[in-house]
């Protein structure tokens, strides 16, 4: 069935993931559409500032998109055709391209087939390997917080520490989530304390939207400034001049850079969103509390596998595991047939033909293999109403049950 058809019984589609607009969102946007600037304006910088506070994190730079936001952090820590890049073979396309972008030498790290993190035990088999092959070589790692779940980072960052590796938190997916350290202490997802750099994403599936957007934050001001002169085409107006370009309207252009901005539309819209962000954690976070309890009882647990509930987690994707890649897909298909839209997130980087001819190495990896082999993400989001989500569960009950009884 076409993603867009709707189901054979009439009723309205349930996707995974949807926006949700009010009119609190629409009389930002209307101010920022009357305001004197439209982009590079103050809304921008307020976004900016209230991103920052969110997450705690000392610097944060508002940009066109996710990907640009991996792109550049990428680019201001010094990636290059030199590095050796390191990221997760499940995640999407952007956290890898935006390597690539950059010229770097890419290679895949194996992941948990239950969570879809980085396994950190072979990921520092894997970056001890590198680092004795090439002693001097520059290696940066981009994590991703999958789902919403950052609880691997501060054993990443002792990864990275131990073995001088630059690493880029992808947290695209964890707003708002938090995690905690072996001494108990809380931190935010995107607070940069446990790694250089993190990235943010506005996409409309994302748990707060600027249509399209993104966030880069670091905790180092000369990398947030680097960050903002290439946002803005290699230049800042407050950089040092030469003589020929003394002028008063004249700029300087010292490096490559492109156009990133965010417009003061999209970041008006952005503050609005932000206001709701602890309202929509708590709602995603009660559907995956109802997710968690009602799938691990029978039927469902004959076929499906579900983690435990855990309040750190921002539930950007509500995953379960099918126990066989041919019930995974008889499943797709019976729900899509109901009108549940339901996901899969993601095939692995190396079974894409771009990605073969450009990475290091694309033999299949075990724990990629296993996850990917019965994900799927069911639909989750703040606006889905009780009635929507009990349909998900009826859709999946009728199907569960038969396969029990078949």
């Amino acid at each position: 069935m076409e993603s867009g058809s709707h189901p054979v019984d009439g009723s309205d589609p349930i996707p995974y993931a949807a926006q949700s607009i009010t009119e609190s969102d629409i009389e930002f946007v209307k101010k920022a559409l009357t305001s004197p600037s439209i982009t590079r304006g103050k809304w921008v910088e307020s976004f900016e500032s209230a991103i920052a506070t969110e997450c705690g994190a000392p610097h944060a730079i508002a940009v066109s998109n996710g990907t640009v936001a991996l792109y550049l952090a990428m680019l201001a820590l010094g990636a290059g055709p030199h590095t050796h890049a390191i990221c997760p073979a499940v995640t999407f396309l952007a956290t890898a391209n935006a390597f690539l972008m950059c010229g770097s030498r890419l290679h895949y790290a194996d992941v948990d087939p239950k969570s879809a993190l980085i396994d950190t035990g072979k990921l520092e088999a894997q970056i001890s390997g590198i680092r004795e092959s090439h002693p001097h070589a520059n290696i940066m790692l981009a994590s991703v917080s999958f789902a919403g779940d950052a609880r691997h980072l501060p054993e990443i960052d002792r990864i990275c520490k131990k073995y001088g590796v630059i690493h880029i938190e992808d947290a695209a997916h964890s707003l708002g989530g938090t995690y905690k350290n072996l001494s108990s202490e809380t931190f935010m997802s995107g607070s940069c304390k446990h790694s250089d750099a993190a990235i943010l994403s506005f996409h409309p599936a994302k748990h707060i939207t600027t249509g399209e957007g993104g966030m880069i934050l670091v905790r180092d001001s000369a990398i947030a400034r680097q960050v903002r002169r290439l946002r803005n085409h290699g230049f800042l107006g407050d950089d040092p001049r030469p003589a020929e370009l003394e002028e008063p309207w004249a700029y300087c252009q010292i490096e490559l850079g492109i156009n990133a901005w965010m417009t003061d539309i999209q970041a008006a819209l952005g503050l609005s969103q932000l206001s709701r962000l602890h309202s929509n954690l708590n709602r995603r976070r009660q559907l995956a509390a109802w997710y968690a309890e009602r799938l691990a009882a029978r039927p469902f647990s004959d076929s499906i596998c579900v983690l435990p509930y855990d309040i750190h987690h921002a539930y950007h994707l509500a995953l379960i595991q099918w126990k066989s890649s041919a019930l995974r897909r008889l499943a797709y298909e019976h729900l899509h047939r109901k009108g549940i839209r339901v996901q899969i997130h993601y095939v692995p980087l190396y079974r894409q033909p771009l990605q073969r001819q450009r990475a290091v190495s694309c033999a299949p990896l075990p724990g990629a293999e296993s996850y990917y082999a019965g994900c799927m993400s069911l639909p989750l989001y703040p606006s889905i109403s009780d009635a929507a989500f009990d349909r998900v569960m009826d859709s999946l009950h009728d199907f569960c049950a038969r396969q029990t009884s078949g």
